[in-house]
């Protein structure tokens, strides 16, 4: 008697950069662009940077970078479910006037451990719409919400 049991098939994960759209809240609560990467460097792991500025208002600048990790732990026709976790830097500037009517400026940067989850829609071989969700843990803690699409470079 012979036992078949279906299990997914994973290849390497293909290397792939595209436009993204970020929605925080937190010790920050703004909306962002950025651009995401991603590269397959195991079967079921890529390395995913993304760098996201946003938009706070006239007189402050905020941007962050992440350097995840992802394991993809699920993929199904068109559905891939990934973990992440990885490191957050994020820079916060602003001006300001002193007491004296001078124009000062000042910023903070921050590190913080990102841990979230996420998800590829494989429709089609040229692009990857994405949706993830992953909470920063940090002096700058935060809750984001990621959508995007990117798109495969070979």
């Amino acid at each position: 008697m012979v036992l078949a049991l279906a299990t997914p098939v994973y290849s390497q994960i293909d290397n792939r950069v595209g436009p993204m759209i970020s929605f925080t809240g937190g010790d920050f609560d703004e909306t962002g662009l950025g651009v995401v990467a991603e590269f397959g460097v195991a079967q079921k792991v890529s390395i995913a940077p993304q760098f996201i500025l946003y938009f706070p208002g006239n007189d402050y600048s905020l941007f962050e970078l992440n350097f995840n990790a992802n394991y993809y732990f699920f993929n199904q026709d068109v559905f891939e479910l990934y973990g992440l976790g990885g490191l957050n830097f994020a820079r916060a500037g602003y001006k300001y006037t002193d007491i004296n009517g001078d124009t000062q400026k000042d910023s903070n940067s921050e590190l913080g451990l990102n841990l979230g989850i996420g998800t590829n829609f494989q429709f089609g071989k040229k692009f990857v719409p994405f949706a993830e969700f992953r909470f920063t843990i940090g002096d700058y803690s935060q809750v984001a919400l990621g959508l995007g699409v990117k798109f495969n470079l070979k």
